[in-house]
């Protein structure tokens, strides 16, 4: 095997592993900064995604800016990154990773809903969501 085919072997092990992690976009990374409403990215299902939840809620009706980043899987078993924004001007966005790799084509999808309607059983649905495209 020629080196560029043992150094790509080797940044794919790197990758698959964790080592090395794709960038992520630009637009993400430098977003606008919003108080948050968990520590980190918190499990989708976990208690601490319920009680963020329940924060981006109160944000939302109190015109306060907040964000909830929370990881899970599809139901194909990929990956799913969520981060939930609301805008002191009730902008509420969404961005999604779609992958193990941010940075390949179709990873990232981007959405702006215009409310968020409380629900017993998820805490809040978002509604009217429209796909944004990406910058």
């Amino acid at each position: 095997m020629r080196l560029g085919g043992v150094l790509a072997a080797a940044l794919l092990l790197l990758a698959g592993c964790g080592i090395l992690q794709p960038a992520v976009p630009d637009w993400v990374v430098n977003r606008q900064p919003l108080d948050a409403c968990a520590d980190g990215v918190v499990e989708v299902d976990s208690p601490e995604a319920r009680s963020g939840q329940a924060c981006v809620l109160e944000a939302y009706r109190s015109g306060r800016g907040a964000e909830l980043v929370t990881a899970g899987r599809m139901e194909t078993g990929e990956p799913l990154t969520s981060y939930l924004r609301v805008h002191e001007n009730g902008t509420i966005e969404m961005f999604l990773n779609l992958g193990d790799d941010p940075s390949g084509p179709g990873a990232w999808e981007r959405f702006r809903c215009e409310e968020l309607v409380a629900n017993p059983v998820m805490i809040f649905v978002q509604e009217d969501c429209e796909q944004l495209p990406i910058p």
